[in-house]
């Protein structure tokens, strides 16, 4: 990525819930990178998600057992992941409620507050 990339909208669909924790890190800090001193920034991401815990822990599960199989259907919230990437999350919608399981997350990065006379 060169020095003078950047994006006004970022997006992750199903992505995040492929990836462990490290390697999330290292994707949402390239987004908050694109996106660092444009306007309205946004990042949306989408994830594999149920928010029934019952069909939760069968996902979860399943992809334990038999990842080749079932590892693209490891549900995921990925707020506390965008949380400490620097975003602050404003608005989550689960969908659809019968057919495939799925969180969208829209996240801005967050305003970081500066101290008097610190870093000015």
């Amino acid at each position: 990525m060169t020095t003078s990339a950047w994006a006004d909208v970022v997006t992750c669909a199903y992505l995040l819930h492929l990836l462990e924790s490290r390697e999330r890190a290292a994707v949402l800090a390239g987004a908050r990178r694109l996106l660092a001193g444009r306007p309205r920034p946004r990042l949306v991401a989408v994830t594999v998600f149920a928010d029934r815990p019952a069909v939760a822990a069968v996902l979860r599960t399943l992809a334990r057992l038999r990842p080749s199989a079932w590892q693209a259907l490891r549900p995921l919230d990925p707020t506390s992941d965008l949380v400490a990437a620097g975003f602050a999350v404003t608005r989550r919608a689960v969908l659809p409620r019968g057919g495939y399981p799925s969180l969208v997350v829209v996240a801005a990065p967050a305003v970081r507050p500066t101290m008097p006379g610190i870093g000015t």
